[in-house]
């Protein structure tokens, strides 16, 4: 199955910053756990007691009746919030049954503010809390380090502070040079990047993999300890809160690669030019491949969806059209000859040939030439395979940075090639 994922015209960047608690954030976190849990009763109780779903504008009238000390597009972004989430309740109930309407209430909720509620004085952001004249209330002030007015953003409590600030980005103008690049998703290497049938690009994902695997550690540990005791007891909930904040920090640390990463191809695809991108589709992955054992609980925590959602939108971003094709048996064919070959290991050997290459080196080059053959003439502008492939390089996360090196070819004893070729 084919298809494109498309740019829209106008996108949006987040940027995050951590602020100081203080106890003006405190009370206007509560504040909104207060609009939010008062919009979730009523909405509620209407519903239960006379079968009406109370709609977003009555809900607004209503509210702004009761009187918050927030400012009046910060009530209605807290009430959008709830109906955006009973939006998704009533699609997804179609297809999960345990499916439930947003019901528990929030002591603590996060803090919208809109366009009209946001100024920018001398590198700090002024954040309007409403009433007017004797009755104004303190605005929140942040020092910003980013320069520029968002467009929208939030104060997110979860037992610290951030700041989640929207701007509008437009995507680079699409620039055709007729050079592709193709992508090849996986889970040992998150990705395998294949450019104009010659350059061989492959991301090391040996970071990401240890933080899942200790995510896994970590949720064990805490669950075993958590089985001991009581519910709702206070060791009960300070053990969860302790466990979720450690597998949030470490699922972070793996994102934080994850966005390096995909940067770092997105800037090699831009000095070689390329101007469309073919990534291999795996989406089925989960439900067609029957995977036992230990093998089973990789392939399912490889994060190769949020890979991909990350290089397109990046690509996006820099004029580079993205597209998708399907990858079955990419990663098993001779680029070579055409022989079909399941391979062992990291290292692929033809038997037939006698080609022996890196077996995602072999998948993202056959993901390039099936697109190639299928939509444009044959083998236009994909060098062809002479002889073994060239060592590709590497993009490897160390030290919170990523850097690009060549690597050797993978290594196997002289009794075990001849076995494969054989």
């Amino acid at each position: 199955m084919e298809y494109t994922i498309a740019m829209k015209n106008k996108v949006n960047l987040t940027k995050q910053l951590k602020v100081p608690r203080t106890e003006q954030l405190d009370a206007l976190a509560l504040e909104a756990g207060r609009v939010y849990s008062q919009c979730l009763v009523y909405f509620h109780r209407i519903l239960r007691k006379k079968g009406v779903w109370v709609r977003k504008n009555d809900m607004q009238r209503y509210l702004k009746t009761i009187g918050f000390a927030l400012h009046s597009q910060t009530v209605q972004g807290i009430i959008d919030t709830f109906y955006e989430s009973a939006k998704s309740w009533s699609s997804l109930r179609l297809s999960d049954p345990r499916a439930r309407l947003p019901h528990r209430r929030r002591r603590y909720f996060e803090v919208p503010y809109k366009e009209s509620a946001i100024r920018l004085v001398d590198g700090r952001l002024h954040l309007a809390n409403g009433g007017s004249g004797k009755d104004a209330r303190p605005a929140l002030v942040i020092d910003w380090p980013f320069g520029e007015k968002p467009k929208f953003l939030t104060v997110n409590h979860n037992g610290g502070y951030r700041v989640n600030a929207v701007y509008p980005a437009e995507p680079k103008p699409h620039v055709k040079t007729g050079i592709v690049a193709s992508c090849d998703l996986g889970e040992v290497h998150p990705a395998a990047v294949c450019i104009g049938g010659g350059e061989t690009i492959i991301v090391n994902g040996r970071i990401a993999r240890s933080k899942r695997r200790y995510i896994e550690k970590t949720k064990g540990s805490f669950n075993k300890k958590i089985a001991a005791t009581k519910k709702g007891s206070r060791r009960n909930r300070m053990l969860k809160a302790a466990k979720n904040k450690k597998t949030r920090r470490l699922l972070n640390q793996a994102k934080d690669a994850e966005h390096k990463q995909t940067r770092a191809i997105v800037s090699t695809l831009e000095e070689r030019r390329v101007d469309t991108l073919v990534v291999g589709d795996v989406r089925r992955l989960r439900d067609t491949t029957d995977i036992k054992g230990p093998g089973s609980q990789k392939v399912h925590q490889a994060p190769m969806g949020r890979f991909r959602r990350m290089l397109s939108y990046k690509a996006g971003l820099s004029g580079i059209r993205v597209e998708a094709i399907g990858e079955s048996y990419t990663s098993q064919t001779c680029p070579c000859c055409g022989e079909r070959r399941k391979p062992r290991g990291r290292l692929f050997i033809c038997p037939r040939c006698g080609l022996k290459a890196h077996r995602d080196a072999v998948g993202s080059y056959n993901i390039g030439k099936k697109y190639l053959s299928k939509y444009r003439a044959e083998g236009a502008g994909w060098k062809p395979v002479v002889g073994d492939m060239a060592s590709p390089a590497s993009i490897r996360f160390e030290d919170g940075k990523c850097s690009l090196k060549k690597t050797a070819p993978p290594r196997k004893g002289r009794r075990r090639i001849l076995q494969e070729a054989s």
